[in-house]
């Protein structure tokens, strides 16, 4: 979530201007770039952005461009700026079309403000509008900095985005952006420019609130004997965001508190939403589950990222894993997506259901088993995960697996995690979570015939005395 910071201008315009001035303000010397300038005095109230752009970095530093093809326009905007005494060297009004003079502008964009060709006339000028937001967009596009805003004005429908953006925002969603603002004014947030970085693997842990769960899935990655891996922990109680602990700078850990959900702007309403968000701020090859409260021994991402190299397929899954209780842990044969490690760009590709909380993963699992892409019955090696059903219930909560065909599993599972602190995130430790490794080791150890020996011997032997 971007923080907005208030600020004095002479005249406030539309929210969604406001909202995204506020979001920028933290930038040193940002570029604005407006395409269609105002068509009314700055007293006016309404459609005086580029009033509201002048003045803004008259007094808080850095650029506008702002473009029009009708001169009276540029005349309007220069008075009114000069009368308000904000014209400077660093506003620039250009008389050109807005597609042209970004297919030649060669500068960062901090914040691309859409506003040109009116929505208006007979069916053909309505697409004709549209199509011209979505090429200015396109022209735009390689200038846009990370993390910039693109602002589009008159929509007149927040689900379909009828209006100048119905062309241009399903495009910028399909590519990732991340809807900030979703009004008559939209604002969406160009994600940053992630290299994917062969071999690492995205550990991602979506959750909300189950603060020391959180802290005990921090501990199990980086007890990870696998170097090449990253974990992204995606909170959605906004009221408790996670804050990691100085410790933990430079661990590859990401955090984002977020509770809107990038392609609506409205709060998430499924899981499958939320793990659809949180692969935008992954760079690893591969893609595995971080759930929460499960378990993860020390061999779990290594012997993953050896066997889907050695299948040579889209993913790979162990035939059973550990499923663990209160009063006991057994084998047992699942679906159980969290023991599975995917190419990330075939879960991009697929990506996960949003219909029911807690079959999100089953449209790629599905969908990769039927291709031939996962062998549910890959037998050599030793088990690595489990599912826990045996935390107590004031740091489990509520279990989303056993409630799935409950149409208020979503809301039950936040409503039931209670467990939050006001401290930052840190490790877990190693004086707790070997212990909790026992348990596990134990289990593995009385059943170490099952597992073949020469996997035993690789992954296994340096964690568990036998002698």
């Amino acid at each position: 979530m971007i923080a907005e910071k208030s600020f004095e201008i002479p005249y406030t315009g539309r929210r969604g201007i406001i909202a995204a001035l506020s979001k920028i303000i933290y930038k040193k010397d940002p570029m604005i770039v407006e395409i269609g300038m105002q068509r009314a005095n700055s007293s006016d109230g309404d459609g005086n952005s580029t009033t509201v752009f002048g003045s803004f970095v008259s007094k808080y530093g850095g650029t506008l461009h702002s473009v029009d093809v009708n001169q009276y326009c540029i005349n309007l905007c220069q008075s009114e700026l000069i009368r308000l005494n904000a014209m400077t060297d660093n506003i620039h009004l250009h008389r050109d079309d807005g597609i042209a003079f970004l297919e030649t502008f060669n500068e960062p964009i901090d914040l691309l403000y859409l506003d040109a060709w009116d929505y208006c006339g007979d069916e053909s000028d309505l697409r004709r509008s549209e199509f011209n937001h979505l090429q200015a967009m396109k022209a735009a596009e390689r200038n846009l900095a990370d993390g910039a805003l693109v602002l589009i004005d008159d929509i007149h429908n927040n689900e379909t985005f009828v209006g100048k953006g119905a062309m241009v925002i399903p495009y910028l969603l399909n590519k990732n952006y991340m809807m900030r603002v979703n009004e008559y004014q939209m604002i969406l947030e160009k994600p940053k420019d992630l290299e994917v970085v062969p071999g690492m693997v995205s550990f991602v842990c979506t959750t909300y609130r189950r603060y020391q769960c959180v802290e005990r899935i921090i501990e199990q990655f980086l007890n990870q004997d696998y170097d090449n891996k990253e974990l992204i922990i995606f909170n959605t109680d906004m009221q408790n965001p996670f804050v990691l602990s100085s410790e933990l700078e430079g661990s590859r850990i990401t955090v984002i508190n977020n509770d809107l959900d990038y392609r609506t702007g409205r709060p998430y309403k499924n899981r499958g939403a939320i793990c659809r968000d949180a692969i935008v701020h992954a760079s690893g090859e591969y893609f595995m589950l971080a759930d929460d409260d499960d378990v993860y021994l020390p061999w779990h991402i290594r012997q993953a990222v050896e066997k889907i190299v050695e299948v040579g397929k889209d993913a790979w899954k162990p035939k059973i894993s550990m499923f663990a209780n209160q009063n006991d842990v057994e084998l047992v044969q699942n679906t159980m997506e969290a023991s599975v490690i995917v190419k990330m760009d075939r879960i991009r590709e697929i990506g996960f259901r949003t219909d029911i909380t807690g079959y999100e993963g089953l449209s790629w699992y599905t969908k990769l088993r039927d291709e031939g892409q996962l062998n549910e019955h890959y037998e050599n090696y030793v088990p690595s995960y489990c599912f826990n059903w045996s935390d107590p219930d004031e740091i489990a909560g509520h279990k989303q697996s056993g409630d799935i065909n409950n149409p208020k599993n979503f809301e039950n599972h936040k409503a039931a995690s209670v467990d939050v602190s006001a401290k930052p995130l840190d490790r877990f430790g190693s004086a707790e979570i070997m212990p909790f490794y026992a348990r596990y080791f134990e289990f593995l150890l009385k059943n170490r015939d099952k597992f073949p020996t020469d996997m035993w011997q690789r992954y296994v032997k340096q964690y568990i005395v036998t002698e």
